[in-house]
């Protein structure tokens, strides 16, 4: 999770260690080495889609030769199919990483240090919030709190375990927010389901809703390149995409967006 930062002041606390993996883990198909159901040729994602009945899979997947197949692109950063793939597993999710934050000295030290920043005149903006881990941690301080989310599902949960806190369903490209109202923009591992071209738009919307002394506190999986997934907390999902950033990558984007 990155030092909070807070309107046009950097906060100058040296980053936080990475906690999480910053490498593919094992399910994950990246750009070089893609298979079956999912390809990835140069920056564009296929799936394999066998036409008729022919010939059955093998074995281990793949089509057999002389099967008739098609390729049919997919565009793993859709946030329709984000959606469906954190509904399909929200009460599976839930079990994996409701309590994720009493493993997460780091996530919650950064949280406790944002929250004595705050005036209280306006809420914090938990941006994907999905179960409500964020949202249910700083209400439990007095802090209110909005959750967003694309996925129905998850909402629902994370309105059944936090009372006291607001949510609603929405994208995170264009926040369904006034300007100037928020006090606070929580993004805890909910951007690298952003395409990496969108993440300037999306750190303008959030500089729009903040007030003059807002803070930004994000967290999210270091690394390089994409990763592409098909299977998700044991579930198959359609190929969803994830961005890695490095540090050095993501602290020069808030800089080009003022976030100093």
């Amino acid at each position: 999770m990155a030092a909070p930062v807070r309107g046009d002041h950097l906060r100058t606390a040296a980053p936080a260690p990475p906690h999480r993996r910053t490498a593919a883990p094992p399910h994950c198909r990246t750009a070089e080495n893609a298979a079956h159901p999912a390809l990835a040729w140069g920056h564009t994602l296929y799936t394999m889609v066998r036409v008729g009945t022919l010939r059955p899979a093998s074995p281990d997947g793949w089509i057999r030769r002389g099967a008739r197949i098609r390729l049919r692109k997919v565009e793993p950063f859709d946030p329709k199919d984000v959606r469906a793939a954190y509904d399909t597993v929200a009460e599976d999710y839930v079990a994996a990483f409701a309590d994720e934050f009493d493993r997460l000295p780091v996530d919650r030290s950064i949280l406790d240090a944002s929250a004595e920043l705050l005036s209280g005149a306006h809420p914090v903006l938990d941006m994907g919030c999905g179960p409500g881990q964020v949202a249910h941690y700083l209400t439990a301080r007095g802090i209110r709190v909005i959750g967003l989310d694309l996925a129905p599902l998850m909402l629902l949960l994370a309105a059944h375990r936090t009372n006291g806190s607001s949510f609603a369903c929405g994208d995170i490209r264009v926040l369904p927010f006034t300007s100037q109202s928020g006090s606070a923009v929580v993004a805890s591992y909910s951007i690298q389901h952003l395409p990496r071209s969108v993440l300037p738009i999306v750190l303008d919307e959030i500089r729009r809703i903040l007030t003059s002394e807002g803070i930004l506190v994000i967290a999210t999986h270091l690394g390089e390149g994409e990763i592409y997934v098909h299977e998700f907390v044991g579930h198959d999902i359609e190929p969803m995409g994830g961005t890695l950033y490095s540090d050095e990558e993501l602290r020069d984007e808030l800089l080009r967006k003022s976030f100093s």
